[in-house]
């Protein structure tokens, strides 16, 4: 992800330069008179010494979550998703087979069971195992891995019900209840939007 970033230098000669589009760089702490002529060449150069500077530390590693860790964590998630919503509908989300990189092996996660190996099973998504605890940790938890992209989706994967499974935290998390009357909503909104599309 970090090799293939948009450096500031690429976007200000894309703007400037194809776009024809008049571009200031402003560095932190910089100022700029809206009416004032300003190069760039000293802002870009700064951001350019901070990318290689960044790019040359050593990568941040995490630790290795046991599989017991995840267990317990997974058992916490269900019981607080238990409290929250109606269970026949939890247990109607698809389990997801997740492959944990650093632990070497394969887990099912469901509502039904919570966390457990399996084998010959094809993974929906590969991820590390500090991962997996974020996301059964914080409401937020898929959301964030979604924005992160620290996942793989191997061939023939399928991460949609992986993230299914913690969309119902982050519908929690801003107050909707995983019950009839809210899908019920969310189906309607969604032949609404339907309906306008085809406008």
């Amino acid at each position: 992800m970090n090799g293939a970033v948009n450096r500031i230098r690429d976007i200000y000669q894309f703007t400037a330069n194809e776009l024809q589009v008049p571009t200031v760089v402003l560095y932190p702490g910089d100022t700029w008179g809206v009416a004032e002529r300003l190069g760039s060449d000293e802002s870009i150069r700064r951001y350019d010494e901070d990318f290689d500077r960044a790019m040359a530390d050593l990568p941040e590693t995490s630790a290795v979550v046991p599989l017991t860790k995840l267990q317990q964590a997974a058992t916490a998630f269900l019981r607080k998703a238990s409290h929250r919503n109606v269970r026949v509908l939890l247990n109607a989300v698809q389990p997801s087979v997740i492959r944990l990189r650093d632990l070497g092996i394969d887990v099912k996660l469901s509502y039904r069971s919570g966390i457990a190996a399996v084998a010959d099973r094809r993974p929906d998504i590969v991820m590390s195992s500090d991962s997996l605890l974020h996301c059964l940790s914080h409401d937020w938890g898929g959301e964030c891995l979604a924005i992160n992209g620290r996942y793989e989706v191997p061939p023939g994967g399928d991460p949609r019900w992986f993230f299914w499974t913690f969309r119902v935290p982050a519908h929690n998390r801003l107050g909707n209840a995983f019950d009839f009357p809210f899908l019920a909503r969310l189906l309607i909104q969604k032949t609404a939007r339907r309906v306008l599309t085809r406008r």
